[in-house]
C-alpha cells in the first residue's frame, strides 16, 4: 500500500509539474520592487498598462505572449514587469489605484494594453502594444528595444565627449532614436551639435521646429533662422518652405486654441506656401488643401471647407481621389 501510495504521489507530482502556472513567465514584482532590482541589477522594467479583467486584447496578450514558456525562455529573466492593472470589476486597494493613474499620466497611456519600457531612473526606452506571433518573437522585439537603447546611450556618451565626432548622418540617425525615446535634452544637445555638422539644413528645420513647439516661433533666433533657411533653398527644391509652412502651422494652430484667434492665422502659412508653389509640389499641394479644409470644417466655415476639398480632389492622386470625394460628399450634407 505504501509503495502504491508513492507511485501514485510520484505521478502527481509530476502531472502538475508539467502544468504551467497562469502569468508564471513573466517576471511580475511589484513597481516599488522594480526600481530597486532594476537598479541593483541594471535591468530594464516593463510597464505592463492593462485592464485585466476587460480589455481582450490585453487578455490575449497575456495568453499569447506572456503566459508562455516561449516567452521565459526567450527573454531569460533579464526584463522585470510591473502590471498597472486598471480593473473594472475588481476593486484595487486606494494606494495601488493612485499609483497606477499616476503612471497612466507620467507616461501619457491613452490605450491598453500598453507596454512602456523603462530605466532604474524612469526614463523611457520604448513604448508597444499587442503584437501577434507568440512568446518568442514578443520577447525579442522587447529584447531588441533594450538593445537599441544601449547602443544609443553609447553613442550618445561618444557624442558628448566629442572622442570620435559624429557625422552629420550619425547625428542624424541619433537624433531619430533620440525622439523615438522621447529624449528632449539629448534632442536638444543633438540638434546643437549638428548645427555645426554638415547636416546643419536638416537640423537648422528641426531647431525652428523645437522653437515652434515651445512657443518661441515669433522670437528673435526663430526669425533669424527662419530667414537663413530659407535663404539656403529659395526653389524649394529640399522642401525647406514645405516644412516651415507646417511648423508655423502648428505652432499657430497652437496659439489659436489658446487665444481663441481666427483660423485664417493658423492657415496663413500653409496659403502662403500653396500660393507660392502651386503645381510645383503636387505630392503636397493637395494634402494641404484637405487640411485647410479640415481646419474650417472644425471651425465652422462650411464653405469654404467645400472650395479646399473641390481643390484637393482636383490635384490628388488617383489613389486618393475616392476618399475624398466621400469627404466632399459628407461636407455637401452638413
Amino acid at each position: 500500500m505504501t509503495k502504491l501510495f508513492s507511485l501514485c504521489l510520484l505521478s502527481l507530482m509530476l502531472f502538475c509539474a508539467l502544468i504551467p502556472s497562469k502569468g508564471s513567465a513573466a517576471n511580475w514584482v511589484s513597481y516599488d520592487s522594480a526600481i530597486s532590482q532594476a537598479s541593483r541589477e541594471n535591468k530594464p522594467i516593463a510597464l505592463f498598462f492593462t485592464g485585466s479583467d476587460w480589455c481582450v486584447w490585453c487578455q490575449r496578450l497575456e495568453k499569447e505572449s506572456l503566459e508562455t514558456q516561449a516567452f521565459d525562455s526567450a527573454l531569460q529573466n533579464k526584463i522585470l514587469f510591473v502590471k498597472i492593472d486598471f480593473p473594472r470589476r475588481t476593486q484595487l486597494d486606494p494606494g495601488t489605484t493612485s499609483r497606477n493613474e499616476e503612471l497612466q499620466r507620467k507616461y501619457r497611456i491613452n490605450g491598453f494594453p500598453t507596454i512602456v519600457l523603462i530605466d532604474a531612473n524612469g526614463s523611457q526606452i520604448g513604448v508597444t502594444g499587442y503584437r501577434p506571433g507568440g512568446g518568442k518573437a514578443f520577447a525579442e522585439h522587447l529584447l531588441k528595444m533594450t538593445d537599441d537603447f544601449g547602443s544609443y546611450k553609447t553613442k550618445m556618451k561618444q557624442m558628448e565627449n566629442n572622442a570620435t565626432p559624429l557625422s552629420g548622418g550619425e547625428l542624424k540617425q541619433l537624433y531619430r532614436k533620440a525622439r523615438e525615446f522621447n529624449k528632449v535634452d539629448d534632442q536638444v544637445k543633438i540638434v546643437q551639435k549638428g548645427l555645426i555638422s554638415d547636416r546643419s539644413d536638416y537640423f537648422g528645420i528641426e531647431r525652428y521646429r523645437f522653437l515652434g513647439q515651445e512657443g518661441q516661433i515669433h522670437d528673435k533666433e526663430a526669425t533669424s533662422l527662419k530667414k537663413k533657411l530659407l535663404e539656403s533653398d529659395p526653389s524649394n527644391q529640399k522642401l525647406t518652405h514645405f516644412q516651415i509652412a507646417c511648423i508655423e502651422f502648428d505652432a499657430y494652430s497652437d496659439e489659436m486654441e489658446k487665444e481663441n484667434y481666427s483660423p485664417e492665422i493658423a492657415l496663413e502659412p500653409l496659403k502662403t506656401y500653396l500660393e507660392k508653389f502651386r503645381g510645383q509640389d503636387k505630392d503636397n499641394e493637395w494634402r494641404i488643401e484637405m487640411i485647410i479644409s479640415q481646419v474650417y470644417n472644425d471651425k465652422g466655415y462650411n464653405d469654404k471647407a467645400i472650395g479646399h476639398c473641390q481643390n484637393a480632389l482636383n490635384c490628388a492622386p488617383l489613389e486618393h481621389q475616392k476618399d475624398i470625394e466621400k469627404a466632399l460628399a459628407e461636407l455637401k450634407k452638413s
